[in-house]
């Protein structure tokens, strides 16, 4: 064998190398690509669902101060916009959603039963119960999210540029 032919192997080989560590490269670039679509999708579902979530607050609180059929519906619609959300996307959303969303309905349930009653202190403690709630599944998106610490990297960046400008 001569030398020309070691080095045509050698060639060969290290491109053959190359060319898989290229390929184990572009198979993690696309897992990743694909992990931050899926989480930005995430957080675009749980941002419509923060913002249901608001709006079925605002009914609620429509509805202590004044007790009227149309509110009455109104809620019941809601209720169904939110739960149609979350059930249409199930696969992007974590288990622990649904479990205090269940929490919830039976919380609603007890304030929509307890609605045409003259008790406000019923509906004010169902209220309640749904503001615990709706506090818990803010901190669930929260936590599971990682928004915090997203928040702190992206402030620690801004900061950085910011002190790289201003002493510049």
């Amino acid at each position: 064998m001569e030398i020309k032919d070691v080095c045509y192997t050698v060639g060969i080989l290290l491109t053959f190398i190359i060319g898989f560590l290229n390929y184990l490269v572009s198979l993690k670039n696309r897992r990743n690509f694909l992990r931050e679509l899926i989480y930005k999708e995430q957080l675009n579902v749980m941002g419509k669902i923060n913002s249901e979530f608001h709006i079925l607050n605002t009914f609620l609180i429509k509805s202590l101060k004044a007790r009227k059929k149309n509110t009455y519906n109104e809620l019941e619609m809601k209720i169904l916009e939110i739960d149609n959300l979350l059930y249409s996307n199930t696969h992007l959303l974590p288990t622990k959603l649904f479990v205090v969303w269940k929490e919830i309905l039976v919380i609603l349930d007890e304030f929509l039963d307890s609605f045409d009653s003259s008790e406000s202190k019923q509906l004010r403690e169902c209220y309640d119960k749904f503001g615990e709630k709706y506090y818990s599944i803010i901190k669930l998106i929260v936590k599971d999210f990682g928004i915090d610490k997203l928040y702190l990297e992206n402030k620690s960046i801004l900061m950085n540029n910011w002190s790289k400008k201003f002493f510049e």
